[in-house]
């Protein structure tokens, strides 16, 4: 049994030319499994459904950008979701477990780039 462990709020994953994401760094689309919770933007269309492995077979989207997402402050609500690694389900709202920062895991070293509610981002 894996050790289990908090799950941050979900990151946002966006094709390159969404006007939403357009921003953003870039990263190999091979990347994206580091980031322990995240979920594809409706950019990505007909294949938002399919695995990060089955986009990177398919071969249209080889890089993709990474946005962080301030869901403010909110109370947790389990969702149907539970990662076997996770502490307890994922919320319905942020998909992540509502642990401490420091109990997170912070994926792939990459900046944090947090979109706030005004639209603007900040590091």
């Amino acid at each position: 049994m894996p050790e289990r462990r908090h799950y941050p709020p979900a990151k946002i994953i966006h094709v390159p030319h969404c006007i939403e994401g357009a921003e953003l760094p870039s990263v190999p689309i091979g990347s994206v499994p580091g980031f322990v919770s995240y979920r594809f933007h409706f950019c990505f269309g007909a294949v938002a459904h399919k695995s990060v492995a089955e986009i990177s077979v398919i071969g249209i989207y080889p890089m993709v950008t990474v946005e962080t997402i301030d869901y403010g402050p909110h109370t947790y609500l389990p969702g149907d979701e539970e990662p076997e690694d996770a502490v307890d389900r994922l919320c319905r709202v942020c998909r992540g477990t509502h642990g401490t920062e420091a109990d997170q895991v912070t994926a792939n070293g990459l900046p944090q780039i947090v979109k706030t509610q005004t639209g603007l981002y900040r590091a």
